[in-house]
């Protein structure tokens, strides 16, 4: 005879529990799979609302209002230029020239909350990455920002365009790397820049799960410092391919 159960007060008839073949038990119903929960997309920031409305975007090369760039001017963006990856980096993937253009929109997403522009710097660095024909990585990571940068934007932003790359590669985001100096890049003199950032793996991270091919995302690279520390330390903990890709470099530099 079936079992019946209750159900909003009536009793309605159940369905057969099937045996196991191998002991004759009953064996309990199989619980439903839980849903993944989808992921949130990224919402702006009080400062980047607060900075639309104050300053319409209006396109860096002609002016018109645009984000972040015109259609016209951004045809014109030069590519960028061929360079040799720093030590320790298989491939150095670049779509543009660090200049002109270009070097407006990150600068604004640096230093002026514009950060609409990242989403569009991403999927060039991945249309990058496809037209390069390179292997695919098992993660992507980038390169970390300095703590008081950090704190001053209130965004990491190579952070948001490793994401926005991972994204558009179908491979997971993965911090891998933490900045212990405080100081930034930017502002140090030529000596200090070339001997690059204090980056180290970050800590409690267990080596059997370090992936094997990563890559390295920042926004730009101009003495490539930067890459050529964090792509040591990934080695040393046993990633096997580093392939730096940044937003644009500068020209005439490796």
């Amino acid at each position: 005879m079936a079992v019946t159960g209750r159900r909003y007060g009536a009793r309605v008839p159940a369905a057969p529990v099937p045996a196991t073949p191998a002991t004759g038990r009953v064996a309990p119903p199989a619980r439903p799979a839980r849903p993944s929960r989808p992921s949130r997309p990224s919402r702006p920031s009080c400062r980047e609302l607060v900075a639309a409305l104050v300053l319409p975007a209006r396109c860096p090369g002609c002016g018109v209002p645009a984000e972040p760039a015109c259609r016209d001017c951004l045809a014109a963006v030069p590519r960028a230029p061929a360079a040799p990856p720093p030590p320790g980096i298989d491939d150095w993937i670049a779509p543009f020239a660090y200049r002109g253009v270009v070097r407006e929109v990150i600068t604004r997403a640096k230093y002026r909350d514009r950060h609409a522009a990242l989403p569009w710097l991403a999927r060039a660095m991945a249309g990058a990455w496809w037209a390069a024909d390179l292997p695919a990585p098992d993660a992507v990571t980038w390169v970390p920002a300095a703590p008081a940068r950090r704190r001053a934007r209130g965004v990491d932003h190579a952070r948001r365009l490793a994401t926005g790359v991972a994204g558009a590669l179908g491979v997971p985001a993965v911090a891998l790397l933490v900045r212990r100096d405080p100081q930034t890049q930017t502002g140090r003199g030529l000596d200090d820049r070339r001997r690059g950032p204090d980056v180290v793996l970050r800590a409690g991270l267990a080596r059997r799960a370090v992936p094997g091919r990563v890559l390295l995302v920042d926004d730009v690279a101009t003495t490539g410092a930067t890459l050529r520390v964090c792509a040591g330390v990934l080695r040393g903990a046993g990633v096997a391919s580093v392939v730096a890709c940044t937003a644009a470099r500068t020209p005439g530099r490796g």
